[in-house]
């Protein structure tokens, strides 16, 4: 059975265009001004960034994320012991995507991944929430579980084990970072003409900047 024909609900992009003169210099820069921008317009969860890796065989693999910041090097997320970890140990070539409907707005990163040092993940680890910090301990993230009640019931039981004690870092828990080696800006268009403006890094280090067609 085939399903029927999806109705034409195109909406036209009218909010803005991209000008090669008005884009700083450098991706992260650039990248910065979005964030704030969307962080001020109230977006929802503007953090959020769809992360994907290679796994093992070859596949690709997908998932939604939180960033948590962006220094002069890249973009920062912290991750657990699971697949995405262990595909990012094999494989250090991974993809975000960034999408703010509301402003018609896209950002698309390509990279190289790296952990951070421990006293980055000390910091990042520092302003996670007491019990966000016992979900941590749980169970191992991605594998199976019996039921619902089965993950709460053990978080109660971390709850009551750890009451007003300090939880320290687990080894399994870390942040990493997305050096990027070409940053995409997408800004949607009318008729379908969007602004596309990628930054790709030199031999030199410097970027260099070029329209693509919609």
């Amino acid at each position: 059975m085939t399903s029927p024909p999806r109705p034409n609900q195109r909406a036209e992009f009218t909010r803005g265009t991209l000008r090669r003169r008005d884009m700083a210099a450098q991706p992260l820069e650039q990248f910065q001004q979005w964030l704030q921008q969307a962080v001020d317009a109230e977006v929802l969860e503007p953090y959020a960034t769809t992360l994907a890796t290679v796994e093992p065989n070859g596949a690709p693999a997908a998932r939604t994320i939180l960033l948590k910041a962006v220094d002069a090097d890249g973009f920062v997320f912290t991750s657990s012991d699971s697949p995405k970890t262990r595909d990012m140990r094999n494989n250090s070539n991974v993809a975000l995507v960034f999408y703010w409907p509301a402003l018609e707005r896209q950002v698309r990163v390509s990279g190289q991944v790296e952990t951070l040092a421990n006293k980055d993940n000390l910091a990042l680890y520092a302003v996670r929430p007491h019990d966000q910090r016992l979900a941590l301990l749980t169970f191992p993230q991605s594998q199976p579980i019996g039921s619902r009640e089965a993950l709460e019931q053990r978080f109660e039981q971390l709850r009551q084990e750890h009451a007003g004690q300090h939880i320290e870092l687990p080894q399994s828990w870390g942040g990493w970072r997305v050096v990027p080696d070409a940053v995409e800006f997408w800004q949607g268009g009318i008729n379908r003409l969007h602004d596309r403006l990628r930054y790709e890094k030199l031999d030199n280090l410097d970027w260099h900047i070029e329209r693509l067609a919609p």
